[in-house]
């Protein structure tokens, strides 16, 4: 089937993932994201066997997440339209302390979106939280950062899987080589109202001005 995309967005911050569900049983997978494409396939058949039942999680930067239940017969021309419901962002100013023993390296802090959420929604019990990148940013010389987030909390889908708590996602913020990828460390805030499960970061729709964040250097 054709998933696609609503003009003027860019395909390369698409998360598309899905679920098969037939006489196979239950099969997932993601799209894999591709640079100024209008669309991206996805099977509907799992081994030769056309799945009954196809669920599908879509969100693309600065729109609204999408998700669809259907059957797989009832799809017209095998295609899905997504359209884009603006997702305005949410602004995070933070300062890295200590920051010396990151300072005067090559760094890059890296923010990926852990969509616990979904699992639930693929109806997969035994699941591999699927996450995905929405945000890169370079510390400056004192280790302050400012971002852009996608504001989650407030994401019509998303917020709809409050519970349990947690269940909206959290956002991990990584420090890494911008040329190897290798991981530095991991940024988990000062304080405990904005820490989520194993030193994520809740998703919400403001932040206190300087949030601290203390890196972690035995979680890379």
């Amino acid at each position: 089937m054709t998933i696609v995309l609503p003009p003027g967005v860019a395909s390369e911050t698409a998360h598309i993932t899905y679920a098969l569900e037939g006489s196979f049983g239950s099969h997932g997978d993601y799209v894999q994201a591709t640079p100024n494409v209008t669309s991206y396939e996805m099977p509907l058949s799992v081994e030769g066997q056309l799945a009954g039942r196809v669920l599908i999680v879509a969100w693309i930067a600065g729109c609204q997440t999408r998700t669809f239940d259907m059957k797989a017969t009832a799809l017209r021309n095998r295609r899905v339209n997504l359209d884009c419901t603006p997702l305005p962002p949410v602004t995070l100013s933070g300062r890295i302390q200590p920051f010396a023993p990151i300072a005067g390296k090559p760094a890059e802090l890296v923010v990926w979106y852990e969509a616990s959420w979904e699992c639930n929604f693929l109806g997969w019990m035994d699941c591999m939280v699927p996450q995905y990148q929405v945000e890169t940013a370079a510390p400056g010389d004192e280790g302050t950062f400012q971002i852009q987030l996608p504001d989650f909390a407030s994401d019509p889908v998303t917020n709809s899987f409050k519970t349990p708590p947690g269940m909206v996602g959290d956002f991990r913020f990584v420090v890494r080589d911008p040329k190897t990828w290798n991981p530095t460390a991991v940024l988990e805030p000062e304080l405990a109202d904005f820490r989520g499960f194993g030193g994520t970061v809740k998703a919400l729709s403001s932040y206190p001005a300087d949030l601290v964040f203390t890196p972690n250097f035995n979680s890379r």
